[in-house]
């Protein structure tokens, strides 16, 4: 049975504006969203949604009393970063700034909550709402996992709100959209000496540089064409003065990568030129390879592209369009390797204004995008709550 919301989606537009703005003037990182949970538990305390709490500051809101659940999801932490922006809603906690979003899914899903306790007696599905800390360290979606809070769910939504994106634009696509984000450091250790006697040492800033040039190759020469990786190191450190050889240096870097078989083999190529290009110059290479905490986010075929066709036959503000897979990670791949799973672009770029990408200083978005968001959810829910429809999407 569908639920017409249409109304009731235009009511909820201030209360998503304030809520986003609070939570941006109050920023807080990873395990550390004491003030954001309380927030969010005093909002679901006056809609008279039931909630439980997980790892501190997580919080899942309970609308609904069928057997049958899904669950949508939502973000809290914050950066530390310092924000640029000057404007009545800008971050009070210097260091610290929303520059991911997450202040507005947040604010979103509350909205949506907010919607869908109204038509509570409507529902045949239980709805969680959950508000999952700890998305930047990556350690949010397993606390929820962990917590059992989710062990009957049959499918989760989430939504990630993008500057580079137009305003006006939804991307449900399927497939792969958020890539696995492993980590790695070589340590490179020589001989250092005077600038003047190189044949008496061992180069690491020679080697390091030779080491850089090589891991370029990994992509172009060793992954299937056909397939998005990326390697690159954003840290090279070697030496201590103009005139002293440098005895040791390091690299560290990132891969991106959407299928763990690319993930294994660049892993080994950086380990196998790490060694050999060491050996060639007498040094010694030690490789600290941190493994991504999260797959990638990939969107089920099947699922995704019923949710696009229902999309479809509703009346919506925005325009559904494919984007591109984008080479961040996210969280939300830990549910979907659970359940099934859709993570939805929202597009909040400004079209009067410069767009700054997320995790910058001065990033923000245009607002909105909020009511898109909260869309969004409502007709996720709508989906499922024709029981006709279950067995067909999942």
């Amino acid at each position: 049975m569908n639920i017409n919301f249409d109304d009731d989606i235009k009511t909820v537009k201030d209360y998503v504006v304030s809520l986003r703005r609070y939570f941006h003037m109050y920023p807080e990182t990873a395990l550390n969203e004491y003030n954001t949970s309380a927030k969010i538990k005093e909002e679901l305390s006056s809609l008279n949604i039931p909630f439980k709490e997980f790892g501190n500051t997580g919080v899942v809101g309970y609308i609904g009393k069928s057997d049958y659940e899904i669950a949508l999801r939502a973000d809290l932490d914050a950066l530390n970063v310092t924000e640029m922006n000057e404007c009545e809603y800008k971050s009070k906690k210097e260091g610290y700034m929303h520059g991911c979003g997450h202040d507005g899914h947040t604010a979103a899903l509350l909205g949506a909550a907010k919607i869908l306790k109204k038509h509570e007696q409507e529902l045949n599905i239980t709805i969680l709402l959950l508000f999952q800390p700890a998305e930047e360290n990556c350690m949010g979606a397993k606390l929820a996992i962990e917590s059992g809070l989710l062990e009957n769910v049959k499918a989760i939504f989430g939504i990630h709100i993008f500057s580079d994106i137009p305003y006006g634009t939804v991307s449900v696509t399927k497939g792969p959209r958020m890539a696995i984000t492993d980590r790695f450091e070589i340590n490179i250790k020589g001989k250092g000496g005077h600038a003047a006697k190189p044949h008496q040492c061992v180069d690491t800033a020679i080697v390091a540089a030779n080491m850089l040039l090589a891991l370029q190759t990994i992509v172009s020469r060793n992954v299937d064409p056909v397939h998005n990786a990326v390697v690159t190191v954003g840290k090279m450190t070697a030496g201590t003065q103009y005139n002293v050889i440098a005895e040791n240096a390091s690299l560290s870097g990132t891969v991106r990568t959407f299928y763990e078989e690319d993930a294994q083999l660049i892993k080994q190529r950086i380990e196998n030129i790490a060694s050999s290009i060491s050996q060639t110059y007498n040094a010694k290479a030690t490789v600290n390879y941190g493994l991504a905490l999260h797959p990638a986010v990939i969107n089920p075929d099947n699922l995704t592209e019923h949710f696009v066709n229902y999309l479809n036959n509703q009346k919506l503000d925005f325009t559904l369009k494919d984007t591109p897979p984008l080479m961040l990670g996210e969280d939300f791949s830990s549910y979907q390797a659970i359940l099934p799973g859709i993570f939805a672009f929202a597009g909040g770029g400004f079209n009067d204004k410069e767009n700054y990408p997320n995790h910058h200083c001065k990033f923000d978005f245009d607002e909105r995008v909020l009511i898109d968001a909260v869309t969004l959810h409502l007709n996720f829910v709508n989906m499922f709550n024709d029981a006709s429809r279950r067995n067909i999407v999942i």
